[in-house]
Protein backbone atom coordinates (compact mmCIF):
# COMPACT_ATOMS: atom_id res chain seq x y z
CA UNK A 1 0.00 0.00 0.00
CA UNK A 2 2.97 2.06 0.80
CA UNK A 3 4.33 1.54 -2.44
CA UNK A 4 1.76 2.42 -4.38
CA UNK A 5 0.81 5.40 -2.58
CA UNK A 6 4.76 6.63 -3.58
CA UNK A 7 4.10 5.57 -7.08
CA UNK A 8 1.07 7.58 -7.19
CA UNK A 9 2.88 10.67 -5.36
CA UNK A 10 5.82 10.23 -8.26
CA UNK A 11 3.76 10.11 -11.35
CA UNK A 12 1.98 12.60 -10.00
CA UNK A 13 5.05 14.76 -10.05
CA UNK A 14 5.93 13.01 -13.20
CA UNK A 15 2.81 14.74 -15.11
CA UNK A 16 3.09 18.56 -13.01
CA UNK A 17 6.75 18.17 -14.53
CA UNK A 18 5.62 17.46 -18.37
CA UNK A 19 2.92 20.40 -18.16
CA UNK A 20 6.42 22.76 -19.26
CA UNK A 21 8.20 25.15 -16.67
CA UNK A 22 6.57 27.18 -14.13
CA UNK A 23 6.89 30.89 -15.13
CA UNK A 24 8.33 33.02 -12.96
CA UNK A 25 6.86 35.70 -11.07
CA UNK A 26 6.22 39.21 -12.17
CA UNK A 27 6.66 41.87 -9.77
CA UNK A 28 4.80 45.34 -10.72
CA UNK A 29 7.47 48.39 -10.63
CA UNK A 30 5.25 49.71 -8.35
CA UNK A 31 6.22 46.83 -5.48
CA UNK A 32 9.91 47.19 -6.21
CA UNK A 33 11.72 50.35 -3.94
CA UNK A 34 15.06 51.27 -5.63
CA UNK A 35 17.63 51.71 -2.85
CA UNK A 36 19.30 54.71 -3.32
CA UNK A 37 23.47 53.79 -3.77
CA UNK A 38 24.92 56.11 -1.62
CA UNK A 39 23.69 55.60 1.37
CA UNK A 40 21.64 52.06 1.39
CA UNK A 41 23.64 50.25 3.94
CA UNK A 42 23.88 51.96 7.77
CA UNK A 43 27.91 51.46 7.19
CA UNK A 44 27.98 53.62 4.36
CA UNK A 45 25.65 56.20 6.02
CA UNK A 46 27.76 56.36 9.19
CA UNK A 47 31.18 56.67 6.69
CA UNK A 48 29.17 59.62 5.06
CA UNK A 49 28.56 61.19 8.13
CA UNK A 50 31.71 60.96 9.51
CA UNK A 51 33.48 62.58 6.07
CA UNK A 52 30.27 65.33 6.31
CA UNK A 53 30.89 65.91 9.99
CA UNK A 54 34.98 66.48 9.00
CA UNK A 55 34.20 68.98 6.99
CA UNK A 56 34.30 72.48 8.19
CA UNK A 57 32.84 75.89 6.64
CA UNK A 58 36.16 76.95 5.24
CA UNK A 59 37.25 73.74 3.81
CA UNK A 60 34.09 74.23 1.80
CA UNK A 61 35.10 77.75 0.74
CA UNK A 62 38.33 76.61 -0.16
CA UNK A 63 37.94 73.43 -1.65
CA UNK A 64 36.30 73.50 -5.23
CA UNK A 65 35.51 69.83 -4.96
CA UNK A 66 34.00 69.31 -1.54
CA UNK A 67 30.67 71.49 -2.62
CA UNK A 68 30.53 69.43 -5.60
CA UNK A 69 31.75 66.14 -3.90
CA UNK A 70 28.44 66.75 -1.55
CA UNK A 71 25.66 68.99 -3.60
CA UNK A 72 24.41 65.79 -5.73
CA UNK A 73 24.32 63.91 -2.56
CA UNK A 74 22.15 66.15 -1.06
CA UNK A 75 18.76 65.23 -2.95
CA UNK A 76 19.52 62.02 -2.07
CA UNK A 77 19.84 62.01 1.42
CA UNK A 78 17.04 64.29 2.15
CA UNK A 79 14.88 61.52 0.14
CA UNK A 80 15.99 58.77 2.05
CA UNK A 81 15.75 60.46 5.60
CA UNK A 82 12.03 61.57 3.92
CA UNK A 83 11.14 58.00 3.47
CA UNK A 84 8.52 56.10 5.56
CA UNK A 85 10.51 52.84 5.28
CA UNK A 86 13.41 53.87 6.06
CA UNK A 87 14.87 52.09 9.27
CA UNK A 88 15.24 54.26 12.23
CA UNK A 89 19.01 53.65 12.59
CA UNK A 90 19.65 54.65 8.72
CA UNK A 91 17.43 57.53 8.72
CA UNK A 92 19.10 58.87 12.00
CA UNK A 93 22.66 58.51 10.36
CA UNK A 94 21.03 60.48 7.05
CA UNK A 95 19.69 63.38 9.67
CA UNK A 96 22.87 63.22 11.06
CA UNK A 97 24.71 64.05 7.95
CA UNK A 98 22.76 66.51 6.94
CA UNK A 99 23.32 68.70 9.84
CA UNK A 100 26.72 68.51 9.39
CA UNK A 101 27.03 69.12 5.80
CA UNK A 102 24.59 72.60 6.48
CA UNK A 103 27.01 73.72 9.60
CA UNK A 104 29.70 72.75 6.74
CA UNK A 105 27.42 75.62 4.69
CA UNK A 106 26.50 72.79 2.14
CA UNK A 107 22.76 72.76 1.76
CA UNK A 108 19.54 74.60 3.09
Amino acid sequence: MILASIAGTASAIAAQGSAGPVPDPVLPLTSVRVLIPTATSLAQAQALRDQAEALTPTEVLLEEHARERWLPRLAELEQLGAAPDTAPALRAEVQATLAALRRAGIGG
